[in-house]
């Protein structure tokens, strides 16, 4: 495959994103979009050991909710709740959540 059949795909495929960006946004999608990524990125984000102990859950407004397996997790996580907001809103790559709630 020759570099200009590259270069020709990589400009397809971003004219089709920003397709999809502007017709989502119109649509009134975009912020749910967003919101369902920050739930499903929970455990990519947080890495293995807390995932396993724990299940982002929901988003309300800009609080996400978090189940974790215990009390005393839910106490840990909470103590980390900044760090991991920030990690969340770095892979995002926007300020999206504002708050971490965590529920055993």
């Amino acid at each position: 495959m020759s570099s200009r059949t590259n270069v020709k795909k990589t400009r397809d495929l971003l004219l089709l994103r920003e397709l999809i960006d502007q017709t989502t946004d119109r649509m009134g999608l975009k912020k749910g979009i967003e919101r369902n990524m920050a739930v499903t990125c929970w455990p990519k984000v947080v890495g293995k050991e807390i995932a396993a102990k724990s299940k982002a859950v929901k988003i309300i407004k800009d609080t996400l909710y978090v189940k974790a397996a215990s009390p005393a997790w839910s106490q840990q996580l909470s103590l980390m709740a900044e760090q991991l907001r920030e990690k969340l809103n770095k892979h995002l790559g926007k300020e999206l959540i504002k708050n971490i709630r965590f529920r055993s």
